[in-house]
């Protein structure tokens, strides 16, 4: 099976058998099947089981779904995440009172995740939509769901046609990045750092007229003066690092290091389904590397 998509289907099935008590989602996946066949007959067949669940699955968890439903949807449109005001803009909902409720319900069941921005306090966490199945529901699903319930096919290949095309790749990295951030406890364990106090974060530094900007997807601070700047990048294969590339990640150090003026230890940290190939610049630019298994 591909292993996106593995990842995709195990964590979305046993989020679902947490959620409703019985393991009805996995007994769904036929065998004898690639995953991709999989997908397309459960999501994007009209009788397939996950083609409608989206409403039932928000009406079955919350009373007055609307809300919640509201935010995902706005979320999805914004894949690295808003901040409240900016989610209060896009939702018309007010700042406090039951909007602070429904984001309260949505976290404690793990449907968005509120990441800190480094060096920037509690309050300017940026909130991210990270339930698998809403985010592929609402990136692939919904968009095409009229145009399949008015096919006369009788076996529709939807899955198939839009696989490995760059918005596939697209969408894929966001997951992938999503999975991360999902499983932190073991990328410190993978690291050797489990017992170290840390925080997690992003980071981001807007360019400017005189001054490159960058992005970190993930920023560790560890208490022991060290952090970890982590590159997480998703490949259906061994990533290559090649010069441009390792440029790039050069000149995140750097604008890293000047706009955050930290003078603790940073590694350079990749983090990606299955290695990066060993070469000159992996050699001399990666401290430490982590694959697909670390994260399980």
């Amino acid at each position: 099976m591909e292993a996106l998509d593995q990842v995709w289907l195990i964590v979305y099935s046993f989020n679902q058998v947490l959620k409703s008590g019985v393991a009805k989602y996995l007994i769904q996946v036929p065998k004898g099947k690639s995953t991709t066949q999989i997908i397309n007959e459960l999501c994007f067949w009209p009788q397939g089981f996950l083609f409608s669940e989206f409403i039932e699955l928000y009406q079955s968890l919350f009373d007055s779904a609307e809300k919640h439903i509201a935010v995902v949807r706005a979320l999805a449109k914004k894949r690295k995440g808003v901040s409240l005001e900016e989610l209060s803009s896009m939702t018309g909902m007010s700042c406090s009172g039951r909007t602070t409720e429904v984001l309260e319900e949505l976290e404690e069941s793990g449907f968005i995740m509120r990441m800190p921005a480094f060096g920037k306090e509690m309050k300017d966490r940026s909130i991210r939509l990270v339930d698998e199945y809403t985010f592929f529901y609402l990136s692939w699903i919904e968009e095409v769901k009229p145009s399949l319930l008015r096919s006369t096919s009788s076996s529709i290949h939807y899955w198939q046609g839009v696989y490995k095309t760059p918005v596939w790749y697209e969408w894929s990295g966001h997951a992938f990045e999503t999975i991360c951030f999902k499983h932190i406890r073991n990328i410190k364990k993978a690291l050797g750092i489990a017992a170290v106090r840390t925080e997690e974060s992003h980071w981001r530094a807007p360019r400017r007229s005189s001054e490159t900007g960058a992005e970190i997807d993930l920023v560790i601070d560890r208490a022991d003066d060290c952090i970890h700047l982590c590159e997480i990048k998703f490949c259906d294969q061994e990533f290559i690092l090649d010069g441009e590339y390792a440029k790039r990640l050069e000149t995140k150090k750097e604008v890293f290091q000047r706009v955050t003026k930290t003078r603790k230890t940073i590694f350079l940290t990749m983090i990606t389904p299955f290695g990066v190939k060993k070469n000159e610049y992996c050699t001399s630019l990666i401290d430490q590397q982590l694959v697909l298994d670390d994260l399980f």
